[in-house]
């Protein structure tokens, strides 16, 4: 089918049979048929719902930000950790220590901004609407 004017009115034509039919008639039933396929409520709930909580439910989220605290915490031992091996062993060299402190700091920052994102995510999934 190919899209023609005809006497200025949309049209279709089949190039294989050569018939005509009305675009805007067309048009408005296959859109009544889509409108009517989207409007299924199996359909429309999980979409519903995956808009309304961005995919992820409350519980997700304050999954994730759990698993980030402890990640913070491990972090903090390994810090003190690292301070005490170059403290109490004579030949730690301060290069080590200093990558180490270093590559901590970076997981912390990281784990903190997602902490942020996600506190704010869970504010947001909360507050009134």
């Amino acid at each position: 089918m190919v899209g023609v004017y005809r006497n200025r009115k949309p049209w279709y034509r089949c190039l294989n049979c050569g018939r005509w039919i009305k675009a805007l008639p067309l048009w408005n039933e296959v859109k009544q048929g889509v409108r009517e396929m989207l409007l299924q409520p199996e359909r429309l709930i999980p979409a519903v719902k995956a808009q309304f909580d961005g995919g992820k439910s409350i519980d997700h989220l304050e999954q994730d930000l759990k698993a980030n605290r402890q990640q913070l915490e491990v972090l903090e031992q390994a810090e003190q950790k690292a301070l005490r091996l170059y403290l109490y062993l004579p030949n730690y060299p301060f290069e080590k220590l200093e990558m180490e402190l270093q590559r901590i700091q970076q997981q912390r920052h990281g784990l903190t901004t997602e902490c942020h994102t996600l506190e704010r995510q869970s504010w947001s999934f909360n507050k009134p609407w």
